[in-house]
């Protein structure tokens, strides 16, 4: 029978050892005199009808670098990293639970925001309203932006979307709204929407490489387990896929906790190699001068150096 026809396309409809939800794919074995994208591509079928979510695999290319940079509108801040992020390169910012990485990459986006671009956060955690309550609470005017349709926070549940139709989202933003930054938070969510499809790396590279190839800039979130101790920048092994790293943590100094951040990795400029407080007021993110007159500061358990 495959000799006689000039195309074999296969469905599938098995189903997730992990979610016991089924999983739709598609999968192409031949079509005669053509090319075709080969392995298993999901498939929706609902109210729109069938639709196929291909899994291409992005081009390891970047777009002509950009000279400017990405301002936090934090002086401190951007002048620890050089004065910014630079534009088209994809941020790590990684650390322990609640230690402010998303408001630190939602600085960064409503910055971006007010300076006319268009961004979009991708959250798998917590609600879109969730996230704005937190911005208001540090007055970081977000409802302005929202109004405007230059920033869109967008939830998405991990346990509902295959990583190839999360791509298209990305994609259709990036490609019919002219998206220029974009925040992934976290990579904890991310990773559970991907593990049932493949290594979380890989996807994770497809994702940069589309990214990098639209000279979008991208910033994810990601958390440690750990509060103190040993110091790592990722826990699912994505950090060499970055430009940039930027690490927060927690220390104990006087008996008070206090958080601290760092740039740790910077692919395309200068930064200072230093730490910095950082602190969370009813103003907003703040950012201090270099801590002096401790070692140790990474482990959490800092001491006072001897002057």
């Amino acid at each position: 029978m495959a000799l006689a026809v000039d195309g074999i396309i296969k469905l599938r409809n098995e189903i997730s050892s992990q979610r016991l939800i089924g999983i739709r794919t598609l999968e192409v074995d031949k079509i005669r005199g053509s090319d075709f994208i080969s392995g298993l591509h999901f498939l929706r079928i609902g109210s729109e009808g069938i639709v196929v979510f291909p899994h291409k695999i992005e081009e390891q290319s970047m777009a002509e670098h950009k000279k400017n940079q990405l301002s936090s509108n934090i002086e401190a801040l951007d002048d620890l990293l050089g004065g910014g992020i630079e534009r088209g390169t994809t941020t790590l910012i990684t650390g322990p639970s609640g230690v402010g990485k998303s408001l630190l990459a939602t600085q960064f986006l409503v910055s971006t925001a007010s300076s006319g671009s268009s961004v979009s956060i991708y959250t798998f955690e917590e609600p879109a309203f969730s996230m704005i309550e937190r911005c208001r609470s540090v007055r970081m005017h977000v409802d302005p932006l929202i109004d405007s349709g230059r920033l869109q926070i967008l939830h998405i549940n991990p346990l509902e979307y295959h990583p190839d139709e999360f791509l298209h989202i990305v994609r259709k933003d990036v490609e019919e709204r002219g998206i220029e930054a974009i925040v992934i938070d976290s990579m904890r969510g991310y990773q559970l929407a991907m593990e049932q499809f493949g290594n979380i790396v890989g996807h994770t590279q497809n994702l940069i490489n589309y990214l990098h190839g639209k000279g979008v800039t991208c910033f994810l979130v990601n958390e440690l387990e750990q509060v103190t101790g040993d110091l790592k920048i990722s826990e699912i092994g994505i950090s060499y896929l970055v430009d940039n790293a930027i690490l927060l943590r927690y220390a104990e100094s006087g008996g008070r906790i206090i958080r601290v951040i760092g740039c740790l990795k910077k692919r395309l400029g200068k930064f200072q190699q230093e730490l910095r407080e950082l602190s969370i007021t009813d103003e907003g993110l703040k950012v201090g001068g270099m801590l002096k007159g401790f070692q140790g500061l990474l482990t959490g358990v800092p001491q006072r150096m001897d002057v």
